[in-house]
């Protein structure tokens, strides 16, 4: 009896069986493993953005809200400027309540020179530049007031001398801007109602 034949066809055998099964194992990496592991780093790839727009759409409601308030708060200052802001067509009346602030705090006016205005977009500035006499107190009493007024004026400069003939007097010199509608500018509301 011959046993080695039988060893042969069992180790060919075998290795038709290696080959098949390697070549199977070829052939699902090759068409379907590589396929899928590209696709899965892709859907991971889609997943990671995906998950990073939510992140900041999270954000974006408070960003929102944050932006409303804030437009909220201007809104409020922009109808409080309007609610005080004299209208701009007419200056001498507030030159006039400067003049009677002047005289009630017991100054005496040395000068009241207005300025060009000048015009911005919804703005007007008007420069004013006005001299009066008096007590310190006086003086004092009269910029106190000047402040009260509810309309947005800056004081650019202050200049303040003793008066050489009466110890007891000083002479202030102030530049003013006073702010105004501009009613030149057509996205103007119209506040007459």
């Amino acid at each position: 009896m011959q046993e080695t034949p039988t060893k042969t066809r069992i180790d060919r055998g075998t290795w038709i069986v290696l080959v098949c099964g390697a070549a199977v194992a070829a052939v699902y990496v090759a068409l379907v493993f590589l396929p899928q592991e590209r696709m899965i780093r892709k859907l991971t790839g889609e997943l990671s953005a995906k998950q990073s727009y939510l992140d900041r759409a999270g954000n974006l409601g408070a960003m929102i809200l944050a932006t409303q308030q804030e437009l909220d708060q201007a809104n409020a200052h922009n109808s409080k400027w309007h609610e005080y802001a004299p209208n701009g067509n007419e200056p001498a009346t507030l030159f006039g309540e400067i003049s009677a602030l002047a005289k009630a705090a017991g100054t005496t006016a040395t000068r009241f020179d207005p300025e060009p205005i000048v015009a911005y977009g919804k703005i007007r500035e008007i420069p004013l530049m006005v001299g009066f006499r008096g007590q310190f107190a006086q003086v004092h009493k009269f910029l106190v007031d000047l402040e009260s007024l509810p309309e947005a004026i800056w004081v650019k400069h202050l200049g303040l001398e003793t008066v050489p003939q009466n110890d007891k007097d000083v002479q202030a010199k102030i530049s003013l801007v006073i702010f105004t509608d501009n009613p030149d500018n057509s996205d103007q509301v119209d506040r007459s109602g």
